[in-house]
């Protein structure tokens, strides 16, 4: 049969089995070229065409009375529900659909996206999350650092190659508008066919009474509920997650607030029994970690960010902003309908997303299925806790990602002559009206123009920066081509108080060891930083900014840390530092560009806590002759499409 006919065959026999919002695409994997159209705009939630909506049995159907009482259905997909309040809430999407239509290409392909800023007022640009950019560090999509802003009404073209398999996505970088729903998947699959029997599961947090510039002004200012401050919510350890309200959570662009009617549509994935079945979950939020889980289902990890791991089995994992994280599951349960859950790492009331694994021909009645019960003898295994254990779950065990094995051996280095150690410390210190920062360097005051393209340098008075003193200036470090860096980001002193996802671009990196807080044995509550690392500073402080640290054995230097995966760690780009703990990661300079290193939270990112590596800058390919500029005195341009060598181009009509 014609390579080409079995693609089209396979991707016909996914759409029927999957039920999910269909990608009409030519491009297959003889194409060298594969080239789509992203139209980003403001919309509004429960609006269809020009009219609301109401929700009545998992159904749409207009407002107007006629219309509803005759029982005139709307296509479900044609509608952006959110978590289906009646009042609508303004969203900013691509291609009308939240979350934006998947991007799915296969690898070595040259991937085009047109991006269409169809806003009337904003800025924006797009970050594809896990991307290297090998070759092309200007397509990055960060706003002020490697290009102009895609002003209202342009078109800019981005151009990669997709050199690596796995889960990805895109979303803006400009503003928080991820937290308004401009994002989407990016799926890299491997040149072969495969029997499709899978489904892309993003999550995301939300909020259907304020968008993302309340979010950034409220961190600051501080949220108040009826005349009064609404406190931090907390881990199950005591450790903070966010003063920002989070009404809840969604899948798929859908779920249900709490306390929500049951009309409220869900997604469903409709599966067969007997199967086997591959899940790219993508934490496409901005604030809150979920604890993942398939009511009577066990989860078979198999990739995390992209990267193949080898299997390990769980019943739940948790994943944060920005991680992606693929598993298996084989449907070998009574046909029926099960709850996909997702449950906030909140130590009460903790909020919670939802959806259903839907057996084919069970009735579309609501689940009535319940948890995995943990008991002595049969353990709860849980991947990717940013704490050693669960204090107020009995018979669980945690896993941690430093803890899961690649299938690749690393050959790492060991010796102060081959490794650059360096200490990154995300936090807050000071508190009181001061920003996130990276060893007290807090990055809110961007260049006017990219310093990539335009190869200028990024200055910073170091002079008004010290140990105990943060300062509003940016942390750039300089990395040279082959080195071995060795990045302890660690969450310390008196800035701490989060779990900490941090986000590396340009990179992926090997997580080496992970080091947790000191806990009460009792409670299981945090007590203080891990004894591990040595916060420097003044000793006259009871408690010290952490802004330069080292290892408290002298020993552990230059790449001697015991206990380390140095054989088979596997693979991230974005990794949680856990609140008064470590993380030691590893990578090789072999990318010329700048490269932003940030927190994955989205208020406390664009509040400073963020950092360059200007790598290789000498050595950086020459930036494309006709791409936009700006600046004091020059004008944003809109980007014009790109010559690309190949003989075969797919078109992917995506939306």
């Amino acid at each position: 049969m014609d390579p080409s006919i079995m693609v089209i065959a396979t991707l016909v026999a996914f759409l029927l089995v999957c039920h999910v919002t269909p990608v009409t695409s030519t491009c297959n994997m003889a194409d060298n070229v594969c080239e789509f159209h992203l139209s980003l705009s403001r919309e509004l939630t429960m609006v269809h065409r020009d009219s609301m909506v109401k929700l009545r049995s998992w159904k749409v159907y207009r407002s107007d009375a006629t219309v509803y009482n005759n029982n005139t259905e709307i296509p479900l997909d044609e509608v952006i529900t959110g978590d289906g309040v009646t009042e609508p809430r303004p969203v900013l999407v691509f291609n009308n659909q939240m979350p934006g239509p998947p991007i799915e290409v296969y690898q070595g392909q040259t991937v085009l996206v047109h991006v269409t800023n169809n806003m009337d007022s904003d800025t924006t640009s797009v970050h594809w999350h896990g991307v290297r950019q090998k070759g092309s560090p200007w397509m990055d999509g960060v706003p002020f650092l490697t290009q102009c802003p895609i002003l209202p009404g342009h078109t800019f073209t981005y151009q990669f190659v997709a050199d690596r398999t796995g889960t990805y996505w895109y979303h803006s970088l400009m503003a928080g508008q991820t937290m308004d729903g401009a994002l989407g998947p990016l799926i890299v699959r491997p040149r072969k066919v495969s029997e499709g029997r899978e489904f892309i599961l993003t999550i995301q947090d939300w909020n259907h009474s304020w968008d993302s510039q309340d979010s950034k002004l409220r961190m600051r200012q501080g949220w108040v509920r009826n005349g009064s401050p609404i406190p931090s919510t907390t881990s199950p350890t005591g450790s903070k997650y966010t003063i920002t309200r989070v009404d809840t959570g969604l899948v798929n662009g859908r779920g249900r607030y709490q306390g929500g009617s049951s009309n409220i549509p869900l997604t469903k994935f409709q599966v067969e029994q007997g199967l086997d079945y591959r899940f790219r979950t993508i934490h496409a939020g901005s604030l809150l970690p979920f604890r993942m889980s398939i009511d009577n289902h066990m989860l078979t990890i198999v990739a995390l960010d992209g990267v193949d791991v080898r299997p390990v089995t769980v019943e739940s994992f948790i994943i944060y902003p920005g991680e992606r994280v693929d598993f298996l599951i084989y449907t070998d349960n009574t046909v029926s309908n099960y709850w996909v859950r997702g449950v906030a790492l909140e130590d009460k009331n903790p909020r919670e997303l939802n959806s259903v694994l839907q057996y084919k021909g069970a009735s579309d009645a609501e689940p009535r299925s319940s948890r995995k019960g943990c008991t002595t003898s049969d353990i709860c295994l849980i991947l990717n806790c940013p704490f050693q254990s669960f204090p107020s779950m009995q018979n669980t065990r945690c896993l941690s990602v430093d803890a899961l094995k690649s299938f690749k051996q690393y050959q790492a280095s060991v010796g102060k002559a081959n490794v650059k150690e360096i200490f990154l410390n995300f936090g807050f210190p000071g508190y009181d009206k001061k920003p996130g920062s990276v060893n007290g360097y807090a990055f809110d005051n961007y260049p006017l123009s990219p310093p990539l393209t335009e190869k200028s340098v990024i200055t910073c008075n170091s002079s008004v920066c010290g140990d105990d003193a943060v300062c509003h200036c940016p942390l750039v470090l300089d990395v040279q081509q082959g080195e071995e860096l060795q990045f302890v980001l660690i969450n310390m002193g008196q800035g701490r108080g989060w779990d900490n996802p941090v986000h590396i671009h340009g990179h992926h990196f090997h997580v080496l060891k992970t080091g947790f807080a000191v806990y009460n044995k009792t409670t299981g509550l945090f007590r203080g930083d891990n004894l591990d690392v040595d916060c420097l500073g003044n000793p006259d402080r009871e408690v010290n900014y952490c802004n330069r640290a080292t290892w408290g054995n002298p020993a552990w230097l230059d790449g001697n840390i015991p206990g380390a995966n140095l054989q088979y760690p596997p693979e991230k780009d974005t990794v949680v530092v856990p609140n008064g703990g470590y993380v030691v990661v590893r990578l090789r300079a072999d990318n010329p560009g700048l490269w932003l290193m940030h927190y994955g939270n989205t208020p406390h990112f664009s509040d400073g806590m963020a950092l360059l590596l200007r790598e290789s800058f000498a050595s950086i390919p020459p930036t494309p002759s006709d791409f936009p500029s700006c600046g004091p005195s020059t004008q944003g341009l809109p980007g014009t499409l790109p010559t690309v060598s190949g003989t075969t181009r797919g078109i992917g009509i995506i939306g």
